[in-house]
């Protein structure tokens, strides 16, 4: 079916009688009949499929067994020979790729940015950004097969097909592509996550900022339901967070708070009050909280109850 090199040794246990046919045969038989092809092809996707399962990939532990079997129909497998390319540096991402058999290597245009990862062989992936970005990705880097490969892809939609009703699969496969690089919104859309971070702030006597943020996000999410007591909830979360009086302030700044009020005052209240305000503190707390968290215990401690091992050279102790 594709061109790849034997991948187990089959010997003879008692005297046994064989018919072959060859590969030309083969194939000039396959497309006269298209429609075995295709049941060949979803075969052999399925037993590539059951193989990388088994390889740590983090695209197949949020893929349940019922939904494998359907989703081995939705890939594409692509045959590249040596020096061809996968996809260019710019190229708009659309595709997740995944190494079935051969090799690829990394090209950047600029020499200034070393792509210092080496050849990706079987089992490794690439082009995940194109899946969990939210907005069109370019290409970072050119990749071009090292020598003949064949590759498995992922599309955007099958891919949303498949996670779209599970968030918290996505999250956790989101989070195990980036590792460490992961945005803060990212983790604070975890339970686990976002309790381990709060853990962290009210140790540093700063857990006053993730409050707000996490009120602000449910004041926007309750707007629609709760005109009646729309203005209450509003006055309740200034006066908790925001006003100068304000047990729990948090920093933002003085005519951000002033227009905020004067809003409040005048009635003018909806689901953008407090976004700003919220924005202001976001960044705060990626600039400053999760920037430490991040080389604590449990930054490490929640990935790995994910699976995953940080090295984590900056990690501190308390």
């Amino acid at each position: 079916m594709v061109n790849i090199p034997r991948t187990t040794s089959v010997s003879t246990i008692e005297k046994s009688l064989f018919i072959t046919v060859s590969k030309n045969e083969f194939q000039n038989f396959l497309l006269v009949c298209p429609a075995v092809k295709e049941k060949m092809e979803r075969v052999m996707k399925d037993r590539m499929i059951g193989k990388l399962s088994n390889m740590q990939i983090p695209f197949f532990q949020g893929i349940t067994d019922l939904d494998m079997e359907d989703f081995s129909s939705s890939v594409e497998m692509h045959e590249f020979a040596e020096n061809d390319v996968v996809f260019k540096e710019g190229d708009d991402g659309d595709k997740f790729f995944i190494i079935i058999h051969g090799e690829v290597r990394v090209e950047h245009s600029d020499p200034e940015k070393v792509v210092d990862i080496g050849h990706l062989g079987p089992g490794k992936y690439f082009g995940e950004m194109a899946l969990v970005s939210d907005v069109p990705t370019a290409r970072s880097a050119t990749i071009v097969a090292n020598k003949h490969a064949i590759l498995l892809s992922i599309g955007k939609e099958v891919f949303h097909k498949f996670f779209d009703n599970n968030p918290l699969a996505l999250m956790e496969f989101k989070l195990r592509l980036m590792e460490d690089r992961a945005e803060l919104r990212d983790l604070l859309s975890h339970p686990n996550a976002l309790e381990a971070f709060r853990n962290y702030l009210k140790s540093e006597l700063a857990d006053e900022n993730l409050e707000f943020w996490c009120a602000q996000r449910e004041f926007v999410l309750n707007v629609g339901n709760e005109v009646e007591n729309l203005a209450e909830r509003a006055n309740k979360l200034f006066d908790t967070y925001l006003s100068t009086s304000a047990d729990l302030q948090v920093n933002i700044p003085g005519k951000m708070r002033t227009e905020i009020k004067a809003a409040l005052d005048s009635g003018k209240i909806d689901e953008g009050l407090f976004g700003r305000a919220e924005a202001e503190i976001y960044k705060l707390m990626v600039r400053d909280n999760y920037a430490r968290f991040k080389r604590t215990s449990e930054f490490c401690e929640f990935f790995k109850s994910l699976g995953i091992l940080i090295q984590n050279k900056a990690l501190t102790t308390k």
